[in-house]
């Protein structure tokens, strides 16, 4: 069973030090390092480093994440353009098998998100292309794909990604059944619907290629209708501070904890070792070929008693 975890562009301390403390439980890690520019180049974060020396050192296997993600938003018209010239995504599939194997990486994962329904056929052709340049390298692709629960998808980004056509050219698609409606209070990843997603894919994907995104993250959310992103840590921290109880949807299975702050009240939801055992075994039952952490760092520590049962 893949166990995949990401290395985020925040907490990288956090997320490096349970990487190295749960190494024997994680095939891989995918780092979010670098980000496409015009005429299909590629750019790294700044400030994001790479992997640490002990991470070759011990064998594991890091891929880099490329995105979309500009300025803190996705940059949809950006990757139209690219792919639209002929030239540029001949350069832009050129510099990413360059960085797969100057960097002597087993593969890479792209992560290109909130694209348009007109973006789809460009896009499969791009990724077909791409998946057969690495393959002649010997290297892997990683696709993040949007959750949805029908053909071709309810929104824009989910339209834009046919998981049929690439399920054939990539060799890991993972389902980001995370992020059901940050819009709104609830559950990260609602057991019912994670379902319904992942019965869509294996429906049009081979399941050996199937990854279940599984969140270790939540959650915050303000009267004001501001959100924050939140890790376990920081919750049972603001549940001691403020002195309110977490306590945990009956349905949905995560945590939740109600508190007040300078007037404004508060709501957070955010899956822990339970939650994750749950929606785990909903991939497992329906026959998923592994999970894809969303993000390592700051998590329950009971989640990794689940993942070595899985692994077990």
């Amino acid at each position: 069973m893949q166990v995949w975890g990401y290395v985020p562009d925040s907490d990288r301390e956090a997320a490096w030090a349970t990487v190295r403390e749960h190494r024997p439980l994680l095939t891989g890690v995918s780092l979010f390092q670098f980000h496409l520019e015009e005429r299909g180049a590629i750019a790294h974060y700044q400030g994001l480093d790479g992997e640490p020396a002990w991470a070759r050192a011990v064998g594991l296997p890091v891929v880099p994440m490329v995105t979309n993600l500009i300025d803190g938003n996705w940059d949809r018209e950006l990757v139209a353009r690219v792919l639209a010239s002929p030239d540029d995504r001949a350069r832009h599939i050129r510099n990413l098998v360059g960085l797969t194997v100057e960097g002597d990486y087993p593969g890479l994962e792209l992560d290109y998100e909130e694209l348009a329904a007109e973006d789809r056929e460009q896009l499969t052709d791009f990724i077909a292309e791409l998946a057969a340049v690495l393959h002649e390298q010997d290297k892997v692709l990683s696709l993040a794909l949007h959750a949805k629960l029908s053909e071709p998808g309810e929104a824009a980004g989910a339209r834009a990604q046919d998981w049929a056509q690439l399920g054939q050219a990539a060799d890991r698609l993972v389902i980001m059944t995370y992020d059901h409606d940050p819009s709104r209070r609830g559950p990260i990843a609602p057991i019912a619907w994670t379902e319904s997603v992942l019965r869509l894919a294996l429906s049009e994907i081979q399941s050996s290629r199937v990854l279940q995104g599984i969140p270790f993250y939540g959650y915050d959310w303000g009267s004001t209708g501001d959100r924050e992103y939140r890790t376990h840590s920081e919750v049972l921290a603001l549940a001691r501070a403020h002195g309110s109880p977490v306590e945990r949807d009956p349905i949905d299975k995560h945590l939740t904890l109600r508190y007040s702050e300078q007037a404004v009240a508060h709501e957070v939801w955010i899956p822990d070792g339970i939650t994750v055992e749950q929606l785990a075994e909903v991939g497992r039952r329906v026959g998923v070929g592994g999970y894809a952490i969303w993000r390592l760092g700051g998590e329950d520590p009971g989640v990794w008693d689940v993942i070595a049962r899985l692994q077990g």
